[in-house]
């Protein structure tokens, strides 16, 4: 099966595509933000605050994979053949540490993985991927 017959790719999966790359690049931002903070109180407490370092590694982590994961939706045909579930859920825990908008992300990505015409585009795209 050619790429020709793959079924158009569902507004809904572009529309979690976007959001968990806003969601990815919010997360990458704020790992930015968080270790120009790490230098000014690192050097305003004489070292002391850099106990703190490891809180930026959740944000870095997530922002990569959130990136990665939106990159391989958004070209068509997409590049990945199962939806990312396990991100998405992840997404929603995340609400434990105050991030809403990875909450809305998750929550919208799980609402799309269940989506019959999402799951028949999954399925289309793995029968069309050529096997190694």
């Amino acid at each position: 099966m050619s790429t020709n017959a793959l079924p158009p790719k569902p507004g809904l999966l572009e529309a979690t595509a976007i959001l968990t790359l806003i969601s990815g690049i919010l997360h990458l931002v704020a790992v930015g933000s968080f270790l120009v903070w790490m230098l000014i109180a690192g050097l305003a407490s004489f070292g002391f605050a850099c106990l703190l370092l490891p809180l930026g590694c959740l944000p870095l982590v997530m922002g990569i994979l959130e990136v990665r994961t939106a990159l391989d939706l958004l070209p068509q045909p997409i590049r990945r053949s199962e939806p990312a579930k396990t991100l998405a859920i992840v997404q929603v825990c995340l609400i434990l540490v105050g991030n809403v908008v990875a909450l809305v992300t998750g929550i919208v990505a799980l609402v799309a993985y269940s989506d019959a015409t999402v799951q028949g585009y999954f399925a289309a795209s793995r029968t069309a991927a050529p096997r190694d």
